[in-house]
């Protein structure tokens, strides 16, 4: 089996996508089918239920009405198998967190653990042949925060 067959042409399907906080209506029927390899953005003002509509992409939220579907099941469950991930809106770091803190921190909430080196600096990194550059990416990132 080659890897192409192993990718699911549906990524996220959302199908009549409603979502309402009592009087507020935040996602009025949102219809869009994104493929495998598609690069999407949601563009609008603020309210315009951006935020709300990825809650309901990766399942954070449940819809009024409707369904979204990620890679053709319940969000949730690709998110349990490691699947899909998101990151804050904010791309910062935490006030007084490190990168090292952050890689750490990150990695702790994955299912599938992925194999991490912690030098003798405190630094983490990935563990592979390149270590010593991902090691010193990791300085560089942290100089700049």
């Amino acid at each position: 089996m080659n890897q192409t067959s192993l990718i699911e042409p549906t990524v996220i399907q959302l199908s009549g996508l409603k979502k309402s906080f009592t009087q507020l209506r935040a996602v009025d029927g949102i219809d869009i089918t994104i493929n495998s390899g598609e690069v999407v953005a949601l563009l609008g003002p603020n309210g315009a239920g951006k935020s709300t509509t990825i809650d309901l992409v990766f399942g954070l939220a449940h819809p009024t009405a409707g369904r979204a579907r990620l890679f053709g099941g319940d969000p949730r469950d690709a998110i349990k198998v490691g699947r899909v991930g998101a990151m804050l809106q904010g791309g910062a770091l935490l006030p007084g967190m490190t990168v090292s803190q952050a890689v750490t921190l990150v990695a702790s909430v994955h299912k599938i653990r992925y194999p991490f080196q912690r030098h003798s600096t405190g630094r983490v990194a990935p563990r592979s042949q390149n270590s010593a550059s991902a090691s010193s990416l990791a300085v560089r990132c942290s100089a700049r925060a």
